[in-house]
């Protein structure tokens, strides 16, 4: 079991860093990309710190709701599974309820930054 956990997280870390560094790629110069598509004629628009910081956390925020469907199915898997095993479902029942207090903890965490930035800069 830990076996296949640390090869999901493996498997998780290393599809959220490909997407994490092409965000980055796209707000860098792109190695003479920007130079070359200005002169070929083809519009390219520039990214704010601001923007760059939001779709960075657009990511993580989807690779975290990745994270929690996988413990909701892992979960339900070990339920369905368990026989009539009570230690299996008791089991299950905590994958679940920790699944869903992270995914709490993390939108309001969002709700709270959001809210305070948007304070912050109205002002």
């Amino acid at each position: 079991m830990r076996k296949i956990t640390l090869n999901l997280l493996t498997l998780f870390i290393l599809v959220g860093g490909f997407f994490l560094y092409s965000q980055n790629a796209l707000a860098a110069d792109n190695y003479g990309l920007d130079k070359t598509a200005k002169e070929a004629g083809i519009p390219m628009k520039n990214t704010d710190v601001a923007v760059l910081a939001g779709q960075t956390i657009g990511v993580v925020l989807s690779f975290l709701a990745v994270i929690f469907l996988a413990l909701m199915i892992y979960a339900g898997f070990i339920w369905m599974l368990a026989r009539g095993n009570e230690s299996e479902v008791t089991t299950a029942k905590n994958i679940i309820k920790a699944a869903i207090a992270g995914l709490i903890i993390v939108v309001a965490s969002y709700a709270i930054v959001k809210f305070v930035f948007t304070f912050l800069l109205s002002s």
